[in-house]
């Protein structure tokens, strides 16, 4: 049996032996490649340090991903072939399994590489004047254009805020002006209201007066004898007192009752306003909202724009050798670089010892495991029938 290392039939099922069969019977089918970096690496610069593993010889590169892969030596016969397949199926998945994870630290590593762009390309563009950037002069101008361009955004969001805040403020100012007028009218309401009070309680005493001059008139005219006739006339006297006094107070509350009921109009009007302006600055809150919504997203794209002009700026550096990587942005920049390249160089040594193993051997050997596990679904077919 021949052994070799071969990328192919990398997508094989192991949940059964049908799959494993038609897997073999379609060698053309190829592994899914690890997700392209966000942004390309550019090649490291020649006074770089040199990354953390070499390139290893066809040779060596196939003895570690053997070794990785410890699928183990297929023996002779049916039996070593099918046990040699199980094995392989097994090893495959968790090889499979340790690869996606793999692949997931790529995603921040990857971050943190075009994190560390940025303040790379900003202190680069703080070098603009130094003559040893003059390639670079292009990327210097867009730059310069999007940084305007930003600008722009945030003075089309400034002056949008100051006139909503103007016109905000206008509001507040209606709002603070009602809203001492109503409470001007209701500590009007309040005091007619306890005047209204005062009257009814001393109209209510000056008519039970009334009330009792009237009853001692009629005793003193319905008596056996003949009342006196001063006392009587005083009786009568205090009658119409007493009938006077209750009189005015009736007219007093008539005219209360009047200024009270234009008072509540008043006060009803002045929540009405105040409603209004409640109404409008919800209105111009949300409105405001809205329109500061779509200058900041204007706003963020164009310093999106900004940030990536840097960031190209960056990675041209690289790839021309003008980027200083003795400084520490130039040094957080490698490490990233070379923590990128240090999963990815995992990533394809895992794909290597997923293809690592005896073709021959495993497909004789998958195909007893299918002729198994068909006739095992035929038995328990005849069993259940």
């Amino acid at each position: 049996m021949s052994f070799s290392l071969d990328r192919e039939n990398l997508d094989l099922e192991t949940g059964g032996a049908t799959a494993a069969i038609d897997t073999v019977e379609a060698p053309q089918k190829r592994v899914r490649e690890a997700p392209p970096p966000s942004a390309p690496l550019p090649p490291p610069p020649k006074d770089a340090p040199e990354a953390p593993a070499a390139a290893d010889s066809e040779e060596s590169r196939l003895y570690r991903a053997a070794q990785l892969a410890d699928f183990g030596f297929p023996d002779d016969g049916l039996v070593g072939s099918t046990l040699y397949a199980a094995r392989v199926l097994s090893r495959r998945l968790n090889l499979r399994m340790a690869r996606q994870r793999i692949e997931r630290d790529l995603v921040p590593a990857r971050d943190a590489f075009n994190q560390a762009l940025l303040p790379l390309g900003k202190a680069l563009c703080a070098r603009q004047e130094d003559r040893a950037l003059e390639a670079l002069a292009p990327m210097f101008e867009a730059i310069e254009a999007a940084r305007r361009a930003a600008r722009d955004k945030d003075t089309a969001r400034e002056q949008v805020r100051v006139s909503s805040a103007n016109v905000q403020k206008e509001l507040e100012e209606s709002h603070g002006q009602s809203e001492n007028a109503a409470s001007r009218i209701r500590a009007r309401e309040d005091e007619l209201a306890a005047q209204e009070t005062l009257l009814r309680t001393k109209l209510k005493r000056a008519q039970a007066l009334a009330d009792r001059c009237d009853i001692e008139l009629r005793a003193m005219q319905s008596a056996a004898t003949a009342p006196d006739p001063g006392a009587l006339e005083a009786c009568q006297e205090r009658k119409r007192q007493r009938g006077a006094e209750a009189d005015a107070l009736k007219a007093d509350l008539t005219k209360l009752l009047g200024d009270l009921g234009e008072t509540r109009r008043s006060l009803a009007s002045a929540r009405g306003a105040l409603s209004e302006l409640e109404g409008k600055r919800r209105a111009q809150d949300t409105q405001h909202r809205k329109v500061d919504g779509k200058h900041a997203k204007h706003a963020a794209k164009a310093h999106s724009r900004l940030e990536s002009a840097i960031v190209d700026l960056a990675v041209a550096a690289l790839e021309k050798d003008l980027a200083d990587l003795g400084s520490p942005e130039g040094q957080n920049v490698e490490q990233a670089r070379l923590k990128v390249a240090e999963i990815e160089n995992n990533v394809a040594h895992h794909l290597d010892a997923e293809a690592a193993y005896d073709h021959e051997a495993f497909g004789a050997g998958v195909k007893v495991l299918g002729a198994i596990g068909a006739g095992l679904v035929a038995a328990a077919y005849l069993l259940a029938s």
